[in-house]
């Protein structure tokens, strides 16, 4: 045809594939194209597997590091403990100098008396014990136990422990039995009493119980040291307070925040409320008599003073004398304070409140107000278990505190106190009365303890146990 550009269309026609080409081109995209695939997934699921081995091999490996830590650091503990009943000897104790450190030297040994009636238990034996006796109380260490121990020592090892020594005649027997309960977990160990001790490292309250009209019990006023010790610990995460003849299951308490106030609740049957008016006199319980109900603080409280006059009852001079105190401290609180404390108990009411004050935890954010409130109760000389609960409620309304911590501790009365391993239970928080002013219980709280840290026992050496 004319015109037509023949060269061109063959070009053309030799750029374009066939259909027979297409089609196998088609048939080779569609098998390579997964092929490849396949294999990049092949390769990642490899990288993942070996990652994850290396993961299971670190992990093994720490493990393995922690428990061979923990190991020596028990070995370490038993032969400490050893060297130092061995060094005892029959007429010596050893008495532990408690403070920074928490596993701090001993100080000097005191002597005992033989003829003191406290000690005649622990005369010693007839013959050597054999020398498996303390290989007998042992049993060896699961991992489980390790791993526990570890976590306890991070939960504790920035709080101080604060023990408030009521009988201080104890203090030389019991600060040893103090730090092989306590002194594997925090770090710092404290001990207050009205008689202070330097060789001990016990510190002396600022404010007596004796004089100035009337006398009050046993470490009533010791809580007037806390403003120094709040200022010598900037650094720590909160600051546990706990009388001598307490228990205390740290197992429980591992999980609590420490952020945050512990303190007994307004259901504990220990609480009691009383009006400043002078015709009236305690009422029982926040729930009702003796605890239990289901109202909150506040409530009870208000419903308790809206039908005071069915319960004005006359009171004592110690009464009248502390709702004096107590009136006065309240006038020189700050007004802040003020203002948070009447929010906390009952806004249309002008009460104060009871309860056992045997332990408490104040986190650190609260040091600084209550460096400032201390010294305004102690200055009035309000008992601690009036005292403490008013300058918490002054702090922070109680929705605002743990609300897991501190629920279910045994306070014994009557009779029971003097069985209290009868009642002992290792899921609780802590038991009261039963403790280190209890010297004759030594060996029962040590074997009680060891339901809930199966270790306690092993890391005390067998001699001592059995002459506590």
């Amino acid at each position: 045809m004319p015109g037509l550009n023949l060269t061109g269309l063959s070009r053309a026609s030799s750029r374009r594939p066939s259909a027979r080409r297409r089609k196998a081109g088609a048939r080779e995209g569609g098998v390579v194209l997964p092929v490849r695939a396949l294999v990049a997934l092949c390769v990642a699921c490899m990288v993942f597997v070996l990652l994850a081995v290396l993961a299971v091999l670190l992990w093994v490996v720490s493990l393995s590091w922690r428990h061979q830590q923990l190991a020596t650091t028990l070995a370490h503990s038993n032969a400490a403990a050893a060297a130092a009943a061995a060094g005892a000897g029959s007429g010596l104790s050893a008495g532990a100098a408690v403070g920074d450190g928490g596993g701090g030297g001993r100080a000097m040994d005191k002597e005992m008396n033989p003829a003191d009636p406290m000690h005649h238990h622990a005369a010693p034996p007839a013959s050597p014990p054999p020398p498996t006796k303390s290989v007998r109380r042992r049993r060896k260490a699961k991992p489980t136990d390790l791993i526990n121990q570890q976590r306890w020592q991070q939960f504790y090892r920035n709080i101080v422990l604060i023990v408030n020594y009521k009988r201080p005649q104890q203090m030389a027997v019991t600060l040893d039995l103090l730090h092989s309960l306590y002194g594997a977990f925090f770090q710092r160990i404290l001990a207050v009493s009205e008689h202070g001790d330097a060789d001990l490292g016990v510190m002396e309250s600022p404010v007596k119980e004796t004089g100035q009209g009337h006398d009050l019990p046993p470490g009533s006023l010791h809580y007037s040291v806390l403003p120094k010790l709040l200022t010598w610990h900037p650094m720590a995460e909160g600051f546990l307070w706990m009388d001598d003849d307490t228990v205390l299951n740290y197992w429980s308490m591992s999980r609590d925040n420490k952020s945050r106030i512990w303190f007994l609740g307004p259901m504990h049957k220990s609480w009691r409320v009383a009006s400043l008016d002078p015709r009236a006199g305690w009422r029982g319980g926040w729930g009702g008599e003796g605890g239990g109900g289901g109202e909150r603080g506040e409530e009870a409280a208000v419903k308790y003073m809206e039908d005071a006059s069915e319960r004005i009852e006359e009171s004592g001079e110690a009464l009248q004398l502390l709702k004096q105190a107590v009136a006065q401290a309240l006038s020189h609180l700050p007004p802040a304070h003020l203002q948070q404390y009447q929010q906390s108990i009952a806004p249309k009411s002008n009460i104060f409140l009871r309860a056992a004050s045997d332990i408490f935890y104040i986190p650190q954010r609260h040091a600084p107000a209550m460096r400032v409130l201390v010294p305004i109760f102690a200055d009035h000389r309000i008992v601690a278990d009036v005292a403490i609960p008013m300058m918490l409620h002054a702090l922070e309304h109680p929705r605002e505190w743990d609300g897991h911590a501190l629920t279910d501790v045994i306070y014994l009365t009557g009779t029971d106190v003097n069985t209290p391993a009868k009642f002992y239970s290792p899921r609780v928080t802590a038991m009261h009365p039963w403790g280190l002013s209890a010297h004759h219980h030594g060996s029962h709280i040590i074997k009680a303890m060891s339901q809930g840290d199966p270790l306690l026992e092993s890391t005390i050496d067998g001699e001592r146990v059995g002459n506590l």
